[in-house]
């Protein structure tokens, strides 16, 4: 039986077998494959005393060295291992595909579990993701002002059985000058694209794929060029909704948020509101009048959002949204979307074989 497997079969092999990530803690940190288990051969220790063996004795000294260091530790990493396994079968990978995971599978293999690893590692894995992020993706975009509620309905279209990316969602970002506020530490970039590539790889390349209107950067992190580029031309929906329900919305979702971190916030848009509007909305902020520091915000946000959607190449609809009747409205938007759509689109579009023959 092949116990190596190349990329798409790796993944596909994934839904069903844990997966094991035999790399370093530093390296699993900078990327991996989402979903794996970091079980290091060598931590980040033991690893840079093995590549200064390395370069200074050579192949065969550092990897007796390797054995020395790994060897007391082979009955902890066996037990590890075998309690992620599933049914007594894993996945492991770890740089290229030589060593690292070799040990491992060997390790386990001798217990007579089934073991696959992946050709060319997490190097191959990378230019796997680079070349889906590459490809043509048929998208239909969510716009609207601060506060239109875009991030929540793009999941009530997924429940709807819509395809969709939450950009935000995956860089742990909501998008704004408040957007770390709340939110856990931003993946690094290597790990925002493999993320990416990941939910792409399970899209079916024939639909539509709902994203919101996102700027190139979402905190510290950019949206893939050529991605980014697809949604600049796809055509956008942009909510309607109350202006009432608008503010609420804001103030229920940042409302609770500590004072002294949105201050800091509203201090960094300063070039942008003006002195005399962010004194204002510091002044408002420090008495505890949210609704007034919210609406000096809303001139910036406002101004700028009509500004960046004057200057889309695409199709834009506006569509009312009612959140007092959200099943309706979201219907609504599916019928609108295909309308605007189908309308915009060639009736059929390229679609790579990267992406084709994964689905």
């Amino acid at each position: 039986m092949e116990t190596v497997k190349e990329v798409t079969s790796f993944l596909q092999a994934a839904k069903n077998i844990p997966v094991i990530d035999a790399r370093s803690e530093g390296e699993y940190a900078t990327g991996h494959i989402p979903g794996s288990v970091n079980v290091p051969l060598l931590d980040n220790q033991q690893r840079r005393i093995i590549g200064t063996i390395y370069k200074q004795q050579g192949r065969q000294a550092a990897v007796q060295k390797g054995f020395e260091l790994i060897g007391p530790l082979f009955h902890q990493k066996f037990k590890q291992l075998a309690r992620l396994a599933s049914d007594r079968q894993l996945l492991i990978y770890c740089q290229r595909g030589g060593m690292r995971s070799g040990i491992l599978a060997w390790m386990m293999q001798l217990a007579e579990y089934k073991v696959f690893t992946l050709r060319g590692g997490y190097k191959a894995y990378r230019q796997w993701v680079l070349q889906v992020l590459q490809q043509p993706f048929q998208w239909i975009i969510l716009g609207g002002k601060t506060g239109t509620g875009k991030t929540k309905c793009l999941h009530y279209l997924q429940q709807a059985g819509e395809q969709i990316i939450d950009f935000e969602g995956l860089a742990c970002h909501k998008g704004s000058a408040f957007g770390h506020i709340g939110q856990p530490p931003q993946p690094t970039q290597e790990h925002f694209e493999n993320l990416i590539a990941m939910q792409l790889w399970q899209m079916n390349p024939k639909q539509k794929i709902w994203a919101e209107n996102e700027s190139r950067m979402i905190g510290k992190l950019k949206i893939p060029d050529a991605i980014f580029e697809q949604i600049r031309k796809a055509p956008i929906l942009c909510l309607q909704v109350e202006e009432s329900m608008r503010q609420q919305r804001l103030l229920e979702e940042y409302g609770t948020l500590p004072i002294n971190e949105l201050a800091a916030a509203t201090k960094k848009l300063e070039k942008k509101l003006g002195s005399l509007h962010t004194q204002q909305a510091l002044e408002a902020l420090k008495n505890g009048y949210l609704s007034a520091w919210l609406k000096i915000l809303l001139l910036y946000y406002d101004k700028t959002y009509q500004h960046e959607l004057a200057k889309r190449p695409s199709p834009c609809l506006s569509v009312p949204f009612d959140w007092h009747n959200i099943q309706e409205s979201i219907h609504q938007l599916c019928f609108q979307a295909n309308q605007l759509w189908n309308n915009a689109l060639p009736s059929s579009a390229p679609v790579l074989d990267v992406v084709a023959k994964s689905i």
